[in-house]
């Protein structure tokens, strides 16, 4: 920024993974965006855009106008369009700049405080400026078949909001706080083949189930503890991240789940995580990481085997594993040096580990319906610990 460019050289053509460009204060004779059709990874881009330009106003008369540099670049053709569609909007409180070829919401725009609807579909916008809530009284936004990755928090602030429609763009994942958005009738996020938050098996369900997903995971962020129970769930991902620091309870029973992803383990302040009544068969291993762990409900799943990970949870004082296909359970489960129940009825278990009988805090063991030979003697001997089993 701040040097003297006129133009972009050719060969930043070839800058196809370029993610950040800064570009302010230069005297660009037109928008550089010959090539930039070609930066498929750009996410910020920073450009002085408007310039005054003088344009022809009736036969005689000319008029001075603020004009993005883009559309300045497609000529005066589109130049005077540009102006005749603000002249419109003047009338009707309704803005429509689709296919203008703009990288950016024009600051001159973003001060148009008396609009209600707002068509930017077919630009080239890859994020929208926090600015954007100044524009209050919006109930209609437009942003379809533009770059965008990200829908921010600030959008939570259009509280005016009935439609929101961001068809055929590139994002990942909307922010939580939309779920704020009470008056928002029609939210439309189709063809976004990468939007992981929330999952593909939520939008089907409509508006109000995404906006009831979000408001949970929002939740999460204030509240610390994230409800997601009986939605249906095949996948899960949420703001990872920005849950990790403060989350306390994740909540994931009577879903559809198949696995766990790795990033459970990022969620190090958890301290009860419950994923019964779903598919799951193994646990990943980064589930070792979660050292506050307290309670971690498993009941119902399709678990053969129990992740050594689940053995490294020092913190666990609570664990239910009933209703799974469990023929064993790891020697070093008596590592657990905190655990007062383990439950474990109708599983597949012949024997227990010898372990468990050095582990001091243990008061509660559920083993009703497993095929089980006799106690280890060390555990025959803790009379301390209320055993419900049947005995062979």
């Amino acid at each position: 920024d701040s040097n003297s460019l006129t133009k972009l050289p050719d060969s930043f053509a070839n800058l196809s993974r370029l993610e950040v460009i800064t570009l302010e204060a230069n005297p660009f004779e037109s928008f550089p965006c010959n090539f930039m059709q070609g930066w498929g990874c750009l996410r910020e881009l920073k450009l002085d855009t408007e310039h005054v330009v003088t344009l022809p106003d009736g036969a005689v008369h000319t008029s001075t106008e603020l004009m993005p540099l883009e559309v300045m670049s497609l000529g005066l053709k589109k130049c005077l369009e540009y102006r005749q569609r603000l002249r419109a909007c003047r009338a009707t409180g309704s803005l429509d700049l689709s296919v203008m070829a703009l990288w950016f919401m024009p600051a001159s725009v973003l001060h148009m405080q008396m609009l209600t609807a707002l068509n930017f579909t077919g630009n080239c916008l890859i994020a929208l400026p926090d600015t954007l809530t100044a524009l209050g009284s919006l109930t209609s936004l437009a942003l379809n078949d533009n770059r965008l990755s990200l829908v921010p928090a600030s959008i939570a602030e259009l509280t005016r909001l009935k439609i929101l429609s961001l068809m055929d763009n590139r994002l990942q994942q909307i922010s939580p706080e939309l779920g704020s958005m009470t008056q928002l009738d029609v939210l439309n996020v189709t063809n976004n083949e990468d939007l992981e938050c929330p999952p593909q098996e939520i939008h089907r369900q409509g508006v109000k189930a995404i906006l009831s997903f979000l408001r949970r995971v929002c939740r999460g962020t204030s509240h610390g503890q994230v409800e997601l129970a009986g939605l249906q769930l095949e996948t899960i991902m949420i703001p990872w991240p920005r849950l990790a620091p403060t989350l306390k309870a994740l909540v994931l029973s009577r879903n559809a789940l198949k696995v766990l992803p790795d990033e459970i383990g990022t969620l190090t302040a958890l301290t009860a995580l419950w994923v019964d009544n779903n598919q799951i068969a193994t646990l990943p291993g980064m589930i070792a990481r979660l050292s506050t762990l307290k309670s971690l409900a498993l009941d119902n799943n399709a678990i053969s085997g129990l992740s050594p990970g689940v053995c490294e949870l020092v913190s666990l004082e609570r664990l239910t594993l009933d209703n799974n296909q469990l023929r064993f359970l790891p020697p070093k489960l008596g590592d657990l040096q905190n655990l007062t129940l383990l439950s474990a009825a109708n599983n597949r278990l012949t024997m227990l580990p010898a372990s468990l009988a050095s582990v001091a805090s243990l008061r509660n063991v559920s083993l009703m319906g497993n095929p089980l030979a006799p106690l280890p003697p060390a555990l025959r001997e803790r009379l301390d610990i209320e055993m419900d089993i049947e005995r062979q």
